[in-house]
């Protein structure tokens, strides 16, 4: 059954006729309800939307900032290091490019492909240094117990 009131049916409605106005309430009723529901389908969706949209930040930001705090104490403890090997020096350039993409990724409005696709980047740039290094060190989410992150 239609939704939308039939236009002919309409026309041919004589105001003159008080049981007109009761034969066509139910076609008025459905197109009021259906008004009515896509009214509250749109807030219920953008309340949706929000709620998803600020749990999947958070697991992104967390996710930045342990592969951000990783790079900032593995250049300090290398920074700190006199006779530096050759794998130690190529550790430390990978971990300053991966900071500066992670720097870079907190200070642009950036879409949310190119977030991903540069935690992708940052994700490969972790585990060149852990080769690098020799670390077992890997970021693993407390909630569900996987590997980075799934959308």
């Amino acid at each position: 059954m239609s939704c939308e009131v039939d236009h002919v049916a309409k026309a041919n409605l004589s105001e003159d006729d008080p049981f007109d106005s009761i034969v066509m309430i139910e076609n008025r009723m459905m197109e009021q309800g259906f008004k009515n529901g896509v009214e509250e389908g749109k807030l219920v969706g953008l309340k949706e939307g929000e709620s998803l949209g600020k749990s999947k930040g958070a697991e992104v930001a967390k996710e930045i900032a342990f592969y951000l705090g990783f790079c900032t104490s593995t250049l300090f403890i290398l920074n700190q290091t006199e006779n530096m090997s050759k794998t130690q020096h190529k550790a430390l350039t990978v971990l300053n490019n991966m900071q500066t993409m992670l720097c870079r990724l907190e200070h642009e409005n950036v879409s949310m492909a190119s977030v991903i696709e540069n935690l992708e980047m940052t994700k490969s740039q972790f585990k060149q240094v852990t080769s690098l290094l020799r670390l077992k060190q890997t970021y693993a989410q407390s909630k569900h117990g996987s590997i980075g992150l799934s959308f």
